[in-house]
């Protein structure tokens, strides 16, 4: 009858070094992280959706006032000329608000990457003295 050997006792313990608590806190944290950066995202749409829209009636009505019949010739280079001042206006209006928008949520999700980095970092520096614990006890 063939001889049974031993299996090495450091497979025997590899389950034991899983932490699956560890595990289920790395998705609950990155599912967290995910929400948030998902909230960032979607109130940036809405806001820059508000910013398109406020500018797309503002132009509407620039639009009215520019064709509005005039009595004399020259006063419609003059509903012009305010036409494209208000247009111009409008146009550095909207690229500040979509600015201070785009700033907001690239300053939020920088500042979600960075603590999921360090919780990342944090989370490893324990699982790996826990297996080198469990390591050195197996042996």
């Amino acid at each position: 009858m063939a001889k049974t050997t031993k299996s090495n006792p450091t497979f025997s313990n590899i389950p034991s070094m899983f932490d699956a608590k560890a595990f289920q806190d790395a998705m609950s944290d990155a599912a967290q992280r995910n929400a948030r950066m998902t909230s960032i995202f979607l109130d940036a749409a809405a806001r820059s959706t508000e910013i398109a829209t406020a500018g797309t009636h503002e132009t509407l009505s620039n639009i009215r006032d520019l064709t509005a019949m005039r009595d004399e010739p020259g006063e419609y280079a003059e509903a012009y000329s305010d036409f494209m001042r208000r247009q111009a206006d409008l146009a550095r209006r909207s690229a500040e608000e979509l600015a201070s928008v785009t700033q907001r949520a690239g300053t939020e999700t920088s500042e979600i990457v960075t603590d999921g980095a360090e919780a990342v970092f944090a989370n490893a520096n324990k699982a790996a003295q826990k297996t080198t614990s469990a390591a050195k006890k197996a042996a």
